[in-house]
């Protein structure tokens, strides 16, 4: 989508969703508009969300989209078609069929990361400590801390050992 529209209307079909922070969820969505995207939906684990019930997987719904800083936020939704039959049918199968229709199902989670994260994901995934990593990339012992919580979220990790076994484990540390 171009950026330089601060929202937008767009119809779309629910690819996929996860499970984002506390009560939000991540969306997978195709656009005629502008491809694959992705966008997060606030507060939608709430049992008395309004949105919930129209974001089920391959369900065509129109939303309305506002410009977050790394992800489109769905600010309206509304039902055009569930494709009930289909869902039904592609639940049963969705496990064996998840790499056809979504491909990045597989993607990376460093790949959820933006630039200045996966640069302290790095450091971190090296040993180095955040206090280390505050000198080196003249920040805050406090914004680091920050940038390390909000990986730890992103990829659903608990601790920094986990970060640096993923990091060595995948080739992206020397």
């Amino acid at each position: 989508m171009p950026t330089r529209f601060r929202s937008q209307r767009v119809e779309a079909i629910v690819l996929r969703h996860q499970d984002w922070g506390e009560a939000d969820r991540l969306l997978g969505l195709y656009t005629r508009e502008a491809g694959k995207l992705r966008a997060i939906v606030k507060g939608a684990r709430k049992l008395r969300s309004r949105k919930a019930g129209h974001l089920e997987p391959f369900t065509r719904v129109q939303l309305m989209l506002a410009r977050g800083r790394d992800l489109w936020i769905v600010t309206q939704v509304e039902t055009v078609d569930a494709y009930m039959p289909l869902r039904e049918v592609l639940q049963r199968h969705a496990d064996a069929r998840a790499d056809i229709v979504d491909p990045a199902a597989s993607t990376p989670l460093h790949t959820l990361l933006s630039d200045r994260e996966y640069e302290v994901f790095q450091l971190l995934g090296t040993g180095k400590t955040v206090s280390e990593i505050a000198h080196l990339l003249s920040l805050s012992v406090p914004t680091i801390s920050t940038y390390r919580a909000r990986i730890l979220e992103k990829m659903k990790m608990d601790s920094t050992s986990e970060i640096i076994h993923y990091a060595v484990r995948n080739r992206l540390v020397e």
